[in-house]
């Protein structure tokens, strides 16, 4: 069997782990129609700006990455970000947070699908995060896991999930996910519990038909949230 080992992601990782994160959403319906858009989304690059972002604040984001011990090649990598243990929450972006927008900017419906679809999941995300992530109450929660496809089905997800839900349970915190359809069922096998969930008619919001002609279909987001675990459970 492989052997793995986990542990904390530097700087120079980070070409490695946004590839990784390009590869492990290449089949993501959600992924595929933003890359039609009259911009085409890049999740390789927009997860090279986010790591960035998150390894800067060490205090609020702990990544890490499983290595795999034989090639020592990294097999995939999470973002466990915290609040309740600081000050001043942590506000959770696939990119680092922009300027406070104006009110005419808050009003203002883009005419881009990809980017009407993209402030629908974002107003959607930030609502979620105030109800899962209370003042003064400790949470962890993921941002970002991938696991590199050449090493999925491999225990390599459950490290990396396992490691916040431990530190989680030790704390009398809570821990929750914003899933992805493919991910939904690894969390639920770790405890998760389904919260909350956005579906999202894609073709409603699609530039173009899918590769095969086909219409995208529907998507569900779902959150999902697990509670602190006592020792003898």
């Amino acid at each position: 069997m492989p052997s793995f080992t986990i542990e904390p992601a530097v700087p120079a990782d980070i070409p490695v782990l946004a590839y990784i994160a390009g590869s492990s959403f290449q089949s993501d319906r959600h992924t595929q129609m933003k890359m039609k858009g009259a911009k085409p989304y890049n999740h390789e690059e927009g997860m090279t700006g986010a790591l960035t972002h998150w390894m800067d604040r060490p205090a609020k984001c702990t990544v890490l990455k499983v290595v795999d011990a034989e090639s020592g090649a990294i097999a995939g990598w999470v973002c466990w970000a915290m609040s309740g243990y600081e000050a001043e929450p942590v506000v959770v972006t696939a990119v680092p947070a922009p300027d406070e927008p104006s009110q005419a900017e808050e009003a203002a419906v883009p005419e881009d699908p990809i980017e009407r679809l993209e402030a629908m999941t974002n107003a959607d995300m930030n609502n979620w995060y105030t109800k899962l992530t209370p003042p003064h109450k400790k949470v962890r929660f993921i941002a970002s896991i991938c696991v590199d496809p050449k090493f999925q089905s491999k225990g390599v997800g459950s490290m990396l999930i396992t490691w916040g839900t431990s530190k989680a349970d030790t704390e009398g915190g809570t821990a929750w996910v914003h899933a992805s359809e493919a991910g939904r069922g690894m969390f639920a096998k770790m405890g998760f519990e389904p919260v909350g969930t956005l579906d999202v008619d894609l073709d409603l919001y699609s530039p173009a038909p899918a590769d095969d002609g086909k219409k995208w279909g529907r998507y569900v987001f779902t959150y999902m949230q697990r509670q602190p675990r006592v020792a003898n459970e």
